[in-house]
């Protein structure tokens, strides 16, 4: 028996959508209810980036610091500014320094926010539309660049073509977290039936959880103590 070669599986929207459905059970699916479908997949991948669960949409941008300007707008698919370091010079000799995350309400406390001088500190103002910027000092040179760790929105779910924009690992959760939702909206659907659809949700986003999560070697040392 000859194993596949393939390592490509992935699944489209319909077919999330059609295997959701048969966890729920009952009649085959109307076009409305597919239509709501689409609208609660994009729903929970929102409430998954609300948790913070979408590390795959980390991404790294690089913005210039222009001399004397503090404040900068933001690509408007950017949901969060995860970490930043300043990059001071160019070519082969560049250093990344270290610069702090203060509160909105701390930045707007600065009593003198003209003062110029290598950005020590940033804060973001996370608007409906868009993610601004804000560093201080205002910077003095024109070699930094802010190097920006960020979260950007997800892909919408559009047509019935589209694959999901998670990772393959997250498929089974999102089908049972599609499943739990539209379960709440079917007709006929028993409660017994939602609290079980629930149940392999949550338990099935806690094992991508698990995967998912950073990793790092581990390295074990005796505790040493003075006698």
């Amino acid at each position: 028996m000859a194993v596949s070669t393939l390592q490509d599986f992935n699944l489209d929207i319909d077919q999330i959508i059609f295997d959701a459905f048969e966890r729920i059970g009952g009649p085959p699916i109307t076009g409305e209810e597919a239509q709501s479908a689409r609208r609660t997949l994009n729903l929970i991948l929102s409430d998954w980036q609300n948790r913070g669960i979408l590390l795959w949409t980390t991404e790294l941008t690089v913005t210039t610091l222009v001399t004397t300007t503090g404040t900068y707008e933001l690509s408007s698919n950017i949901v969060d500014v995860l970490q930043t370091v300043i990059r001071t010079s160019t070519g082969s000799n560049q250093t990344d320094l270290e610069i702090n995350r203060i509160p909105i309400e701390e930045y707007q406390q600065i009593p003198n926010k003209s003062t110029k001088g290598r950005p020590v500190q940033y804060s973001v103002h996370r608007q409906r539309d868009n993610v601004s910027l804000y560093v201080w000092p205002k910077p003095n040179a024109t070699n930094y660049t802010a190097r920006l760790w960020v979260a950007r929105r997800f892909f919408n779910f559009e047509n019935s073509t589209d694959t999901p924009d998670v990772p393959y690992r997250f498929l089974p959760c999102l089908i049972t977290g599609l499943a739990y939702h539209m379960g709440m909206k079917r007709p006929g659907v028993s409660i017994d039936r939602v609290g079980i659809l629930k149940g392999q949700y949550d338990q099935e986003l806690n094992n991508a959880l698990e995967e998912d999560r950073q990793r790092s070697d581990l390295e074990l040392k005796p505790r040493l103590g003075y006698i």
